[in-house]
């Protein structure tokens, strides 16, 4: 992409090369058409408080910093609803902030041991591969190695359907089965001895990192995806596309603001709802039935600056990090909010079968393009909601505000804590 960061300015300048790449997975039709047409809409105009308060939320509640270590992030949502009021709210679960703080918080002691495989995983996979060429070639010549080859189908370990980048417990147990087997052979030359070796070696080495797998598991237990480490070195925990009532999500810390274009889960979803494809039904949504939010939390001086008073400092204990968070968010937020938008709106339901992509902006940084955009983008509208809420209850909201960030920090806290009790 030719700028890393595009302004809602450089949204419609290059809007060629913004709808080339959201075309890409809007309108690819190698599995099945989503959308048979696209287009760029107006600008969405957030309030200057609630986009405080939502990347806020982001920033605070939703990242994860220690020192020495990588920081960490993961992607949290909510919904546009009509209150008792009569006011639509953006409304943000508590439980999802939870869930990824606590997610992140537990994969910390396991984070050496991917660390020593990202460090030790070449010379294993190089290993791996010379004794899968090895038992391909005994098998031509020994028939009850056959079987042995399924064993190379599939070395990698998963939890539900995510890989966990970690070689298997299936694979680990059976280069020992396959150690046997090869000493059983009647005709062992050097070829074969070299295959047991090398079975041994792995079969041992591995271990330390497959018996890892059913302990990080346990964080499927209350969030559905697994933290890992991504190659731009931050912790990232993902989750699937909203199936239910939340509209928005969001991919967090990204330098490049295009990476906040939906991708194609989010899409499939989208033209579910819209009833595109009769073929496809889908049940939720909500008020936003057919439309979605993927939102842009940027990257810069958060991140950096965060982890590098977190390593200097060598905070104790959870407060003293928050509290970096907090100074930090104070003094950068008009510089991360600067030249930036705060994401994308799909509206797969306006017209039939057609994608309509809109950029998310909050009010200030739209009004430093306004004569631009009023003579070069179509007409814009306001974001449906003023105001945020927490969901702290089944039927429980709270107003979003500074008193209710710090609670919200220390109900975070405890609910790990107890959890971490309630295990031992």
């Amino acid at each position: 992409m030719a700028n890393k960061t595009k302004n809602i300015r450089q949204v419609y300048e290059d809007s060629k090369e913004v709808m080339d790449v959201f075309n890409k997975i809007a309108l690819d039709a190698s599995l099945l058409t989503l959308f048979e047409s696209s287009e760029l809409g107006g600008p969405i105009v957030m309030d200057d408080k609630l986009a405080r308060n939502w990347l806020e939320t982001n920033y605070m509640h939703s990242t994860s910093f220690r020192p020495g270590r990588f920081p960490g992030v993961g992607e949290i949502g909510g919904d546009i609803r009509m209150m008792s009021d009569d006011k639509k709210y953006l409304v943000v679960p508590f439980g999802l902030l939870e869930g990824a703080t606590r997610a992140l918080t537990d994969f910390r002691q396991f984070e050496p041991l991917y660390l020593d495989w990202m460090k030790m995983s070449e010379q294993y996979e190089t290993e791996i591969a010379e004794l899968r060429q090895r038992i391909t070639r005994l098998a031509d010549t020994n028939p009850e190695l056959a079987e042995a080859k399924e064993l190379f189908a599939t070395p990698q370990g998963f939890i539900g359907w995510q890989d966990t980048g970690l070689p298997s417990e299936r694979f680990v147990v059976g280069l020992g089965g396959l150690a046997g087997k090869l000493e059983s052979l009647a005709n062992a030359d050097g070829e074969v001895s070299r295959a047991i070796e090398l079975a041994q070696h792995l079969g041992g080495e591995l271990r330390k990192y497959s018996s890892a797998i059913p302990e990080i598991a346990k964080i499927r237990k209350y969030h559905k995806n697994i933290p890992f480490i991504a190659s731009d070195g931050l912790i990232r925990i993902g989750t699937p596309a909203a199936s239910g009532g939340l509209c928005m999500h969001t991919h967090p810390a990204e330098d490049e603001t295009l990476m906040s274009l939906p991708g194609k889960n989010d899409l499939f979803l989208i033209s579910a709802q819209a009833g595109n494809n009769l073929a496809i039904c889908h049940i939720g949504g909500g008020e936003t039935q057919g439309e979605h939010y993927v939102m842009h939390v940027p990257r810069k001086y958060f991140f950096k600056e965060v982890q590098e008073r977190v390593d200097s400092g060598k905070p104790e204990n959870w407060k003293d990090i928050e509290k970096i968070k907090q100074e930090v968010l104070e003094r950068r937020f008009p510089d991360i909010i600067s030249g930036e938008i705060l994401g994308f709106r799909v509206d797969g339901k306006s017209r039939r079968h057609a994608a309509i992509l809109n950029p998310v902006v909050c009010r200030s940084e739209y009004q430093l393009h306004e004569a631009y955009l009023r003579d070069n983008a179509p007409t814009a509208r306001d974001f449906p909601a003023t105001e945020m809420l927490l969901q702290v209850g089944r039927n429980d909201y709270v107003a979003y505000n500074a008193e209710i960030r710090d609670i919200t920090s220390n109900e975070i806290n405890k609910q790990i804590e107890d959890s971490k009790t309630g295990e031992k």
